[in-house]
């Protein structure tokens, strides 16, 4: 249980320091960061946008490079009808894919 209260307590003491960060270096990050226990990240970042140009990713791409290995994937949310990888690990999904049962993708 002492692992676990320690694990909470360093993942508090992350988000105390990225919600520190001057507004200029928080608008780098991804809208969504996961990490999990053993140190493995996914992240999200949500796009009103049909499309998902190459400036879009740069959070994740960040993230991707300043994670290394521990980075598992990125996901742009988007308001298009085509699920792609964009690049290594990074990923464009409609976000209609959260809601919609599987077989009904794009009706």
């Amino acid at each position: 249980m002492r692992e676990r209260s320690d694990q909470r307590k360093e993942g508090l003491l992350a988000l105390n320091r990225l919600a520190s960060l001057a507004p200029a270096a928080r608008e780098h990050l991804p809208d969504l960061v996961i990490e999990r226990g053993d140190g493995a990240v996914v992240a999200f970042e949500v796009k009103a946008a049909a499309r998902v140009p190459g400036d879009d990713m740069r959070a994740l791409r960040k993230l991707r490079e300043a994670s290394g290995e521990t980075f598992i994937a990125g996901v742009a949310f988007y308001t298009g009808t085509r699920t792609y990888r964009f690049e290594d690990r990074a990923w464009v999904m409609p976000i209609d894919r959260l809601w919609l049962p599987i077989g009904r993708e794009g009706r």
